[in-house]
């Protein structure tokens, strides 16, 4: 492992306990099963009390405090479980591509993700896995089929085409 002004590098496979994850498609299954197990956690809290009032807090903080709860606890539940997720997240991004750099987490990156997410749909549980499926792979099918050049606008008539007819996003 070494540590320096350009990053962590050196980062070990990708572990849970004694299983070490190196072939691809061992990487692929840890993945998938990773991101079910959050899908799930984050539907269960999304059916729960504490969902349901983490939620309206971000809708009416006054009715809920009328009611009784106070929106300070379900802003720190909220807080602690996004937390959570992404911790989980970025130790499994670190040792997937066993680098870690400043340069990584770029501007760009960040309005992928952020587009990723309102593509799937806001306030869905499903909504960012359907958008990073379409947000990563419309520019492969667009590549494979020898529009590479088109790329940037083909992606982005079809962000117009979603926030034109799907305002919710697509599983919104």
């Amino acid at each position: 492992e070494l540590v320096g002004p350009t990053g962590i590098s050196g980062m070990p496979d990708p572990s849970l306990g004694a299983l070490v994850f190196t072939s691809q498609i061992e990487v692929y299954v840890f993945l998938l099963v990773a991101l079910t197990g959050v899908t799930f956690l984050v539907a269960a809290f999304d059916s729960s009390l504490s969902g349901t009032l983490s939620i309206a807090t971000g809708e009416d903080e006054d009715l809920l405090r009328a009611i009784g709860y106070n929106p300070a606890t379900y802003k720190l539940i909220s807080v602690v479980l996004g937390a959570f997720i992404l911790g989980i997240g970025g130790a499994i991004y670190a040792h997937v591509n066993g680098l870690i750099t400043p340069g990584a987490f770029t501007l760009d990156r960040t309005v992928l993700l952020l587009v990723i997410t309102v593509l799937g749909g806001l306030r869905t549980i499903y909504g960012p896995v359907v958008g990073a499926v379409v947000m990563l792979g419309l520019p492969e099918i667009v590549r494979t089929l020898g529009f590479g050049d088109y790329r940037a606008y083909i992606i982005g008539v079809t962000l117009i085409i979603v926030v034109l007819y799907f305002p919710k996003g697509i599983v919104g």
